[in-house]
């Protein structure tokens, strides 16, 4: 290749990117904030948390879809949401999509109900099935695209995804006119419930949850997370939280539904089905047909489920400990004899 060659290859290069630089970013990638119409009233929102929230944050959603009654009232709450979007201040706005955030989520596990996580049900952060401002839109979209550019790392403490390590679901809703205070107590009770966020002074660290790791940009616009922990930590820890003299490590993140009865078991499926009809019943809960996640659940309601691989190994060696007159925890080692003797360490 000639010199001229190669000049006129590098110059098409230079233009090619030149031009991909002023390009529209896709569409994707664009931020799609969701606005919401003026007036909308929070009383039934209000008195719903408080009949279904208990002090850990951990929502009743058994006994909240076994009541068509309150169903309708949430029902009637979220279509206040599917009005034209109107001018409102700020704090109106905020309060407002915390709510809707919150109030969908347990729409949808409600609807999904029973489950043992979010995840389980489809596309559940991400599909624009929910409808506010007139408009479709997705929780991902009221979080990232809309809250978050406007409350920053203070909107961490509210939005509860319905999973076990989230911070605890307030049993209030939020109003614009105590949603500093709101927002305050919400960090407060989060940091004060040791299997979310751990103060160890004799170790000099903290175990924080995930959320901390995961949006650390929001709280790095403050100094980082060491503030927050400062300023919100248990009366207990806060001298040693103000000290900064600690490292942060973080806990694994639990995604197991924030249900007020706890994981699911065969006695916790027939009992949460009672109400419906029965453990048959159970496959009315999924309109689009027996999928295999409803199919097991039956299964598991009626007895008929065989345990997981794991499972059953884990209950054998169980048996065998028993048997050998050892602790559960005790690892086991089995000869030619076939007696089994503990490991030695």
């Amino acid at each position: 290749m000639s010199d001229s060659s190669r000049a006129s290859l590098f110059a098409a290069t230079l233009l090619g990117l030149a031009l991909l630089l002023l390009l529209p970013c896709p569409a994707h990638a664009k931020k799609q904030p969701v606005d919401v119409p003026a007036g909308i009233e929070h009383r039934d929102f209000d008195a719903l948390l408080k009949k279904y929230v208990d002090e850990r944050g951990l929502v009743a959603y058994g006994r909240w879809k076994a009541s068509a009654a309150d169903l309708a009232q949430l029902d009637r709450y979220l279509a206040q949401f599917d009005r034209p979007p109107t001018p409102v201040p700020a704090r109106e706005k905020q309060s407002a999509l915390i709510n809707a955030y919150n109030g969908l989520v347990i729409r949808w596990m409600i609807t999904n109900y029973p489950l043992d996580s979010i995840w389980e049900a489809k596309r559940s952060l991400t599909a624009r099935r929910h409808r506010v401002g007139g408009h479709a839109v997705s929780l991902n979209q009221i979080e990232h695209d809309t809250l978050r550019p406007l409350l920053g790392w203070r909107v961490h403490s509210t939005l509860v995804c319905a999973a076990r390590s989230c911070p605890p679901l307030q049993r209030e809703a939020f109003t614009a006119a105590k949603l500093d205070r709101q927002i305050d107590d919400a960090y407060r009770a989060w940091l004060a419930r040791q299997d979310l966020n751990r103060f160890d002074p004799a170790k000099r660290t903290v175990h924080a949850s995930k959320v901390f790791k995961w949006f650390k940009k929001d709280f790095a616009k403050i100094g980082g997370v060491k503030p927050v922990l400062a300023r919100y930590a248990p009366e207990p820890h806060r001298g040693f939280a103000k000290s900064g003299d600690y490292r942060i490590e973080h806990l694994p993140y639990r995604w197991g539904l924030n249900d007020h009865a706890g994981p699911f078991s065969r006695v916790r499926i027939r009992a949460a089905v009672a109400p419906l009809g029965g453990c048959e019943a159970l496959l009315a809960l999924f309109p689009n047909g027996p999928r295999p996640r409803a199919r097991r659940l039956l299964a598991r309601c009626a007895g008929r489920a065989r345990p997981h691989p794991r499972r059953q190994l884990r209950d054998q060696k169980d048996r065998r400990r028993k048997a050998a007159g050892m602790m559960s925890g005790e690892r086991l080692s089995v000869r030619e004899s076939g007696r089994i003797h503990p490991v030695r360490r």
